[in-house]
């Protein structure tokens, strides 16, 4: 599933892109109806979706389940503070 595309915030079922995502789906990765894509919500949410309409100004798709989204480790990072001498000559 390489074609993804941005939704609003709390979309739920068939959502109807706007036209920049239209355009992007329709004219750009070649959507077409009843292709498997994946939707993005900006806001660490992903579906699986498929494609209904490849209008390119009002495309739409229909949601599917939630992609579980992995655990992030936490990292830790450490600095080293430089020599004194060098830091007051320049």
């Amino acid at each position: 599933m390489s074609v993804r595309v941005f939704i609003p915030p709390g979309s739920a079922g068939e959502v109807t892109l706007d036209a920049e995502e239209s355009h992007y789906l329709v004219r750009v990765r070649r959507g077409r109806a009843g292709q498997e894509i994946e939707a993005l919500d900006g806001a660490s949410g992903r579906w699986h979706a498929t494609v209904r309409a490849a209008d390119p100004r009002a495309a739409r798709i229909a949601l599917g389940p939630a992609i579980p989204t992995p655990a992030v480790a936490e990292r830790a990072v450490l600095l080293g503070m430089p020599d004194r001498a060098p830091m007051l000559e320049a």
